[in-house]
């Protein structure tokens, strides 16, 4: 075994002697960060999607709705918390991610999940601050102003549907 090899070994060893919650404070402290958040295809019975007008969503207002993740939240009840905090709809969200977004100027991934409402889908827009406007949207006719990868997202979705890929 060479120096190199040697000198390798130890320091997997030493590294295999630190504590758990130490050799991840290092890794933690060493390794960039991204926030991580969810995104919805938010569907009601006609095919329609949710796109929803957010005040602090610039230069793109109108996107998909969703939020970032709360510890110890799956990806699902990250959106289901999400919806009904911005607009009062209880969704049912469905995993495994259908798509993902990692945005490196804005140092965040996003996570498409798949969404059906429960019941009658009713928006209340004026229930958070934050929505500016929303409604269910054929996805050959999205606002304008809508943020590219969730307008590219909902196009692209949307043929899969066609093509008989749909949960729910």
């Amino acid at each position: 075994m060479g120096l190199k090899d040697r000198a390798l070994a130890g320091v997997s060893s030493l590294w295999g002697a630190v504590p758990h919650p130490v050799r991840r404070g290092v890794l933690f402290a060493t390794n960039p960060h991204f926030l991580v958040g969810v995104v919805g295809l938010v569907y009601d019975e006609a095919g329609r999607v949710l796109v929803l007008e957010h005040r602090f969503r610039t230069p793109w207002a109108w996107g998909l709705p969703g939020g970032f993740i709360e510890h110890d939240e799956s990806l699902a009840q990250a959106l289901e918390r999400e919806l009904l905090e911005e607009v009062g709809l209880e969704i049912s969200a469905f995993e495994p991610a259908v798509d993902a977004e990692h945005n490196v100027r804005g140092r965040y991934v996003s996570l498409a999940l798949e969404a059906r409402p429960r019941g009658a889908p009713t928006l209340d827009l004026a229930k958070n601050p934050e929505i500016l406007g929303g409604a269910f949207f054929e996805p050959d006719a999205l606002p304008t102003g809508m943020y590219p990868y969730h307008r590219e997202l909902v196009v692209r979705h949307a043929a899969g549907l066609h093509a008989g890929r749909r949960r729910g």
